[in-house]
């Protein structure tokens, strides 16, 4: 009998709750697919006004990119893949914008498909100079 009537109680807030139910998940379906669009006509807006604002920034506050005073950088082994190519294009980017010479240095540790050369091997985890390069050559 107990059992009857909380059968009965679920029912009866199940029929008048549902138009409440059906509504609440309607406006989440409606926020989400608003959010989605929204999300997708901005995506390709977005790096070229960041990059704006960043020179804007530049400009304004009278700054530019960090740039190392001396040539060489760290050969971080999380980079390259078991195959000796690199995997980080952003990484890679990033240490050609931060010394002129370290696009001279990445051109000769790697071949044209940004896989690095045997002899240049050792050179994981340590320093990539002028100085390093020229002695992994020698051996």
């Amino acid at each position: 009998m107990a059992n009857q009537l909380n059968m009965q109680f679920v029912s009866k807030a199940f029929e008048r709750n549902l138009p409440t139910f059906i509504g609440l998940f309607g406006i989440y379906w409606m926020l989400n697919n608003f959010i989605k669009k929204g999300q997708e006509i901005t995506a390709p807006l977005t790096k070229p006004v960041s990059k704006a604002l960043t020179e804007f920034q530049f400009f304004v506050n009278d700054s530019n990119y960090i740039k190392y005073p001396n040539a060489g950088f760290y050969l971080n082994p999380a980079k390259i893949n078991y195959e000796y190519k690199v995997i980080d294009m952003e990484w890679l980017h990033a240490i050609t914008m931060t010394h002129d010479d370290h696009e001279v240095f990445l051109n000769e540790i790697f071949d044209e498909n940004l896989i690095l050369k045997p002899i240049y091997r050792p050179l994981i985890g340590a320093e990539v100079s002028a100085a390093s390069i020229a002695t992994a050559a020698r051996t």
